[in-house]
């Protein structure tokens, strides 16, 4: 899937730091004028150093040149990418862990004005208090813990330092545990790697973390039982009365019924005409959901499949498997901000869908 992030283009590297670090650009700020004319008081204009030896995260033909990138207000506080990833480094040293030593991976836009940059914990090791930075449900497929920075010199991305669970076999995340953002906005202000340190410190204390691993382990106990198809209207407990009421209204008909339709079959797929459903449905284009459909309820429409999601089990077996669900469309979003938004979106449909005291139903053929 091609993504993007604010409308730019995006390209994705993996490997060392070291390697990482030759793909990322400096950047400057100069005066916002003209050549022979005037110059703007109130702005600046920020400037992409020359990156030469890229790997064709920027335009080939520009390695030798200074690439505008945009206007800013003078008291913007410029963060350059490699200041963000000097502070991480320390504060993952400070934390016992060597940097140098974890795989990471490299978002960049096109002239790289906004990254994103996450380093994969080590499942062992560091003389560390705990034995693992991850854990292994019964289903085979380890879950490992990543720190995320994100940074733009263009001030659409605020600083942003979090971290998030992702199940190997699919590499979708999850966002850990409660209350785990960093923020930091450019304006006025200037990059304080003490308190990356000190978020880091706390994030990753024993105590917190074994009660963010629990509470995953916590999802994979809670079962799901699955019931013949009924015509009753679904109730709290029952997966279709969270679909229909609580996904539905935060990601839209269209997400809530391809939800349903992969934790039933494990498949994603297009939400397509109902044939042999009354009133009669139609879709609009591009995937869109038509007004024919808005007396069908999400968990009653048709979809086409087209691909088997990684690592699905159907139907789902726990709130476990429900999360992975949740996890994958988050990650199927077309722009880097969409998926973020929507992988903040799940403790949030996951809390909805644990509150009832009723066992957790799937209704099946």
């Amino acid at each position: 899937m091609a993504h993007t992030w604010h409308g730019r283009k995006v390209k994705f590297r993996k490997g060392s730091i070291s390697n990482l670090r030759q793909e990322i650009p400096y950047f400057r700020r100069d005066p916002f004028r003209i050549e022979g004319g005037g110059e703007n008081q109130h702005l600046d204009i920020i400037v992409r150093e020359p990156l030469k030896g890229n790997q064709d995260y920027l335009l080939p033909q520009d390695d030798e040149v200074h690439i505008p990138i945009a206007t800013v207000s003078r008291q913007y506080s410029l963060v350059q990418h490699h200041d963000v990833l000097d502070a991480l480094e320390e504060a993952l040293e400070h934390t016992d862990f060597d940097s140098k030593c974890l795989e990471a991976e490299l978002t960049l836009t096109e002239y790289g004005e906004r990254m994103w940059i996450n380093f994969t914990l080590p499942t062992s090791g560091f003389n560390l208090d705990v034995d693992t930075y991850g854990f292994s449900p019964d289903d085979g497929y380890p879950v490992v813990l990543k720190v995320n920075a994100l940074n733009s010199v263009d001030k659409t991305t605020a600083l942003e330092i979090n971290l998030t669970w992702h199940r190997l076999v699919c590499g979708n995340g999850l966002i850990y545990g409660e209350d785990v953002d960093f923020r930091k906005i450019h304006l006025n202000k200037s990059l304080n790697s003490g308190a990356i340190k000190e978020f880091l410190a706390t994030q990753l204390q024993p105590e917190r973390f074994s009660k963010q691993r629990e509470r995953a382990k916590k999802w994979y106990t809670t079962k799901v039982v699955t019931k013949k198809l009924s015509e009753e209207k679904p109730s709290p407990g029952q997966i279709e009365y969270w679909i229909d009421e609580i996904v539905e209204k935060r990601w839209g008909a269209h997400a809530a019924a391809r939800a349903y339709h992969i934790a039933k079959t494990g498949e994603d797929g297009n939400v397509g005409p109902q044939e042999n459903v009354k009133p009669l449905a139609k879709t609009g284009e591009d995937g869109n959901v038509g007004p024919g459909l808005k007396n069908i309820k999400p968990h009653e429409r048709r979809v086409k499949p087209t691909v088997k999601v990684p690592g699905s089990y159907a139907p789902v077996r726990n709130a476990y498997d429900i999360s992975q669900v949740l996890s994958w469309l988050a990650g199927q979003r077309g722009t880097i901000q969409e998926q973020l938004k929507w992988m903040m979106d799940i403790p949030y449909l996951m809390e909805a869908l644990l509150r009832t005291e009723e066992p957790l139903t799937l209704q099946i053929e």
